[in-house]
């Protein structure tokens, strides 16, 4: 009887210790998990919480409809290229899979038969993203088109400015240009832009203090006057706006103008995708330059454009907007080819997929964004239907063959 009380003792420690694991995964570092993983009691309990999760999120997310997807997608991205004539425009859809060390945490949707429409589509191969050849900096230009890389730009403000951060809050010691000296009432415009696979640090005149993620693009005046405080965003953002109730703050961006006081939220506007707005604390109103339509925002709350060029709102984890800002991909059950759009982004690969069939996958993980490409694509032949392999600067993604034996 005591040898049973023991077994059942240890049982319970080892399902204790999962949930709890499962709880601060994120918090763990890599030795502490390598360590916990070595338990095989501890692994089985997570693998059956992870499927319990699984089934779960199975019934409240239900299977995307594949058509309406390429629909989306052509829209948004194929059919601007076309008329651009810069590129062939290919469609991609992958999953990634992490090993322990890298990805926190991993399940994955799909349905479990093959969508018609999913058939019907060309098996060509199509490019999801491409890569810039250009040198990965970043850069600083004025409203005259003045143009200075990081390195440049050191040598001349480093006491506000290094590869981490530039902080136009405080003085600087470089004397005002020509035309400055001779119009001090004149508002010149600064724009930063960051390379892919980097994020940077921006405090504004006013102590706004704005991160930006990969690949974006943030102008603002080198001092605010007026009203209001107005600064434009391309990209992805992160704010934490100083409070002033008699300037507000507005951020202006391709589809949304978002005006705030003083708060907490992150913007997500990149060129040929949806925007989000993401609430963490505050208030903040949402004006949609489409349709002119309003919103207030509560924390907590994610803002969108629909198909419809209609506002839709929702509540949300705001931990899966904002963790790319503390080094982490977080994706919640979000299609494929967005989070191979965001790698892409951050790595500066070409991404090719040679069987659009797989655009029916969604899926939600978290990733270590310090993770080689190499790892990535280690990952990614983690799955049972995926076979990717890495050719220079390009990843080719193609559904994994099976043997019959």
């Amino acid at each position: 009887m005591t040898e049973d009380n023991n077994i059942i003792t240890a049982a319970d420690n080892s399902s204790n210790k999962a949930f709890d694991s499962m709880e601060n995964i994120e918090t763990m570092g890599r030795e502490e998990l390598e360590k916990l993983l070595a338990d095989q009691d501890v692994r089985q309990d997570i693998s059956l919480l992870a499927a319990v999760e699984q089934s779960y999120l199975r019934h409240r997310y239900p299977a995307p409809d594949t058509q309406q997807m390429w629909e989306l997608f052509e829209a948004q991205h194929i059919t601007p290229i076309r008329e651009r004539r810069k590129y062939r425009l290919r469609v991609i859809s992958a999953a990634v899979l992490s090993a322990a060390a890298v990805l926190l945490c991993l399940f994955l949707f799909h349905k479990s038969s093959p969508d018609v429409a999913s058939e019907e589509m060309t098996d060509a191969p199509l490019m999801a993203f491409t890569r810039d050849t250009t040198p990965q900096v970043i850069r600083f230009s004025d409203e005259k088109g003045h143009e200075q890389v990081i390195d440049e730009l050191l040598a001349k403000e480093s006491e506000r400015v290094n590869d981490l951060v530039a902080d136009f809050s405080v003085p600087s010691s470089v004397p005002h240009d020509v035309a400055q000296q001779s119009d001090a009432s004149m508002v010149g415009w600064k724009t930063i832009r960051t390379p892919r696979g980097k994020v940077y640090k921006v405090i504004l005149p006013d102590k706004t203090q704005v991160l930006m993620n990969a690949d974006s693009k943030l102008t603002f005046p080198d001092r605010f006057e007026g009203a209001e405080r107005v600064v434009k965003l391309e990209g992805e953002a992160f704010f934490s706006v100083t409070k002033d109730a008699h300037h507000p703050f507005i951020v202006e961006s391709e589809k949304l103008r978002t005006h705030v006081l003083g708060t907490e939220f992150n913007l997500r506007a990149y060129p040929n995708s949806r925007p989000h707005v993401t609430l963490v604390t505050g208030q903040v109103q949402v004006d949609n330059l489409e349709n002119h339509q309003t919103v207030i925002m509560k924390p907590g709350q994610d803002v969108t454009i629909n198909a419809e060029r209609g506002f839709d709102v929702s509540t949300v984890d705001t931990e899966y907007y904002v963790q790319w800002k503390e080094g982490f991909f977080y994706f919640d059950n979000l299609p494929l080819v967005e989070v191979l759009k965001e790698l892409g982004r951050w790595y500066n690969v070409d991404i090719q997929i040679t069987d659009n069939s797989l655009m029916s996958y969604r899926l939600h993980f978290i990733a270590d964004r310090g993770a080689n490409i190499d790892q990535v694509v280690n990952n990614l032949n983690g799955f049972s239907y995926l076979s990717v392999e890495r050719r220079g600067e390009c990843i080719i993604v193609s559904k994994k063959i099976h043997s019959s034996n």
